[in-house]
């Protein structure tokens, strides 16, 4: 009885993913057939429940463990299909999981965004970059130090009286605070917006 172990299915992987590489529109020529490294999680963005690692396949094997911190459960390699893209030097990330911290903030901040208007939605981005600042670039000129938190110094010296009576009429002041800066999961942004914009009829009308 043979104790060697049957690659007969890594060859016909392999086989497999030379065949749809060399037919793919990207193909350049290389020792390692370009793949697709899957991985599954709960519905993400735009409620798809896949992400994947494009690459040839050293790199795609590489990245696995990277891909289950960051993605989602490794569901195995399979051959490039003709729309996806491939970089002839890079390893390419197509990912729609919220399973990182910093993937979730940004979808929060995108649906954010989404639902408010056009006008105010760059106070999205520049609470975003307040958030990241030290509380030192807050303080007024000769002012040393403040007991207030970012969020209060932001409201307070960032946005005018104005500006923040408009954004009160979508979302209250807080919640636009945790929302533009990762606090909340992007599923429940939608909640906390407590004016919708005016859908328009077919006559272009609200």
């Amino acid at each position: 009885m043979s104790t060697q172990p049957d690659t007969q299915p890594l060859r016909a992987l392999i086989r497999d993913l030379w065949d749809a590489w060399c037919a793919h529109p990207d193909y350049h020529g290389t020792k390692s057939p370009a793949c697709v490294g899957v991985f599954t999680h709960p519905p993400g963005r735009g409620g798809h429940v896949e992400s994947y690692i494009i690459g040839d396949f050293q790199g795609v094997l590489a990245n696995v463990r990277w891909g289950e911190r960051k993605l989602g459960d490794f569901a195995g390699i399979v051959p490039v299909w003709a729309d996806i893209p491939v970089d002839p030097f890079f390893i390419t990330v197509i990912s729609t999981s919220l399973k990182s911290k910093a993937a979730r903030a940004k979808a929060a901040r995108d649906e954010l965004k989404r639902l408010l208007p056009p006008k105010l939605r760059p106070l999205v981005s520049l609470a975003r970059k307040a958030n990241a600042r030290r509380k030192g670039a807050f303080l007024k000129i000769g002012e040393e130090s403040t007991k207030l938190t970012k969020r209060e110094l932001f409201l307070a010296r960032w946005l005018n009286a104005a500006t923040r009576a408009e954004l009160e009429v979508y979302i209250a002041l807080d919640d636009f605070w945790r929302c533009a800066t990762g606090r909340v999961h992007p599923f429940e942004v939608a909640d906390l917006i407590t004016h919708q914009l005016p859908l328009i009829s077919e006559e272009g009308e609200p």
